[in-house]
């Protein structure tokens, strides 16, 4: 049985959506926090889809100067666009 979808309630204080451009990257010591907020290790994130966006968008959210908690990095719609490459 699926799992109840809960009510969303964005905090006013983050953007109402992140725009991630190309491949995500991220250091060990990133990776590092992401295990410690989520509780789950890098193995058991990638597993769920939704654990690979929420992830991104946490880790996103603290590059820009955000201090989102896990949960809230988990209501904010991710949308990934590719990197254009440089034609020059």
């Amino acid at each position: 049985m699926a799992e109840p979808v809960s009510e969303l309630h964005p905090d006013p204080n983050l953007p109402d959506h992140l725009v991630i451009h190309g491949a995500p990257r991220f250091s060990a010591n990133e990776l590092r926090q992401i295990r410690a907020v989520s509780g789950k290790s890098m193995e058991q994130l990638l597993e769920d889809g939704a654990d690979v966006i929420q992830a991104n968008a946490y880790i996103t959210l603290r590059k820009q100067g955000f201090q989102p908690s896990w949960d809230q990095a988990g209501d904010i719609p991710v949308e990934f666009e590719a990197e254009v490459p440089d034609p020059s």
